[in-house]
């Protein structure tokens, strides 16, 4: 019966934890995110640490809007097996631009803030 359960409880943390290529290691308040095929978004009063989304291009461009109140974030994307800078976010700055045409189908995109950062909104759309 112990050795079931234990069994039983590994297999869900892996569920939870999930088998990708990056992980999500955060801390943060008032945060809130969603992460769909086509679109996902982050939005918090503060957060500090890593961020993994997962998209799915198909030629398409990645369009992205992001505002920072306080400050500073890097945010990568990886196609292909090579991890390149998308944008930079900096302290009261916003931005509106989107990506080179993506020709992989599964693209991770990675907001990473080394210091904590303060109420940001970002929010990545997938279309032609």
């Amino acid at each position: 019966m112990k050795k079931n359960t234990s069994l039983l409880w590994m297999s869900s943390l892996l569920l939870l934890t999930g088998c990708g290529k990056y992980s999500s290691t955060y801390t943060a308040t008032l945060f809130v995110h969603n992460n769909f095929a086509k679109k996902a978004t982050m939005h918090f009063s503060t957060f500090k640490g890593r961020m993994v989304f997962k998209l799915k291009c198909d030629n398409e461009k990645i369009s992205y809007t992001a505002t920072l109140g306080a400050g500073d974030a890097i945010i990568y994307y990886d196609y292909q097996d090579e991890k390149k800078v998308l944008f930079e976010l900096h302290e009261g700055e916003e931005i509106n631009s989107s990506s080179e045409a993506i020709t992989s189908s599964k693209v991770y995109v990675i907001v990473e803030f080394e210091q904590e950062g303060q109420d940001g909104k970002i929010d990545f759309n997938v279309s032609l």
